[in-house]
C-alpha cells in the first residue's frame, strides 16, 4: 500500500515468508539482548561522538557489529530487496526512477518492552529507510508526522499533522523517506522490529 500525504511518502508491504523469518530471527534476537550492553536509556551516551537517544529501548544500533551476522543474504532480501521491488511496481511510486544502485548503510534491530517507546526522530543521512515488524502484540503505536515536530512529545498529536499506522500490521515492511519525522509511542506488549537505513544512487 502507498500512502502519498502533504509529507514524504510511506509505503508498507506484508512479507510471504515472515513466520519462517519470525521463527529464525526473534529467539536469536532475544537471546543477544538479553545482554545490559544493548539496554539503552534515556540520553545515554556511550562514547564521544554517539547520538543519544531521548528513550528505553533494546537495541543494536550502537553496536551493529554485533548484530550483522543475524542477516543472512536471504533475509535481507526478504525484508530489503522484495520490498523495494514492490515498491518501484506501485503504479503510482512517487520516486520517477528506480535507483541504479541501492545500499544498505545501517540495519539494527529493536526490542520495546512495556512502557517502552521511541522519541520523534528521523534517519538523516540516508535516502530511504525502513521498518520491519518482526513481532507486534497490540495495534501498531508507530506514528509519522507531516512536518518538523522535534519540538514535541510523540504523544502530543493535537497541533500536527499526525498519521497513525495502527492498520499495519506485524510481518509489515514499512519504507519511507530518511527525513520523514516519525516515533514509536509508549508499548504495553513485547515488540520486535528490524530497521535500516538505504543509500540510493538516483
Amino acid at each position: 500500500m502507498l500512502l502519498n500525504w502533504p509529507s514524504p511518502f510511506l509505503f508498507w508491504t506484508e512479507i510471504e515468508n515472515h513466520q519462517q523469518l519470525k521463527e529464525e530471527l526473534k529467539p536469536k534476537i532475544l537471546e543477544q539482548s538479553s545482554d545490559m550492553k544493548f539496554y539503552n536509556k534515556p540520553m545515554q551516551l556511550r562514547k564521544p561522538g554517539d547520538s543519544t537517544w531521548n528513550c528505553e529501548v533494546i537495541t543494536s544500533y550502537f553496536d551493529r557489529e554485533s548484530s550483522n551476522s543475524l542477516f543472512t543474504k536471504d533475509i535481507l532480501y526478504s525484508i530489503i530487496s522484495k520490498p523495494l521491488d514492490d515498491l518501484f511496481l506501485e503504479e503510482k511510486c512517487p520516486m520517477m526512477n528506480k535507483p541504479k544502485n541501492t545500499y544498505i548503510s545501517e540495519i539494527w534491530y529493536n526490542v520495546y518492552r512495556e512502557g517502552y517507546e521511541q522519541e520523534i526522530h528521523a534517519h538523516h543521512g540516508a535516502t530511504l529507510s525502513g521498518i520491519y515488524i518482526l513481532e507486534l502484540n497490540e495495534p501498531n503505536t508507530t506514528m509519522f508526522f507531516s512536518h518538523n515536530t522535534s519540538f514535541a512529545y510523540c504523544g502530543d498529536t493535537k497541533f500536527m499533522g499526525a498519521y497513525k499506522t495502527d492498520h499495519i500490521k506485524e510481518g509489515n515492511v514499512l519504507l519511507f523517506p530518511s527525513e520523514f519525522m516519525h516515533c514509536v509511542k509508549k508499548s504495553t506488549k513485547s515488540r520486535i522490529t528490524i530497521s535500516f537505513n538505504l543509500l540510493c544512487d538516483l
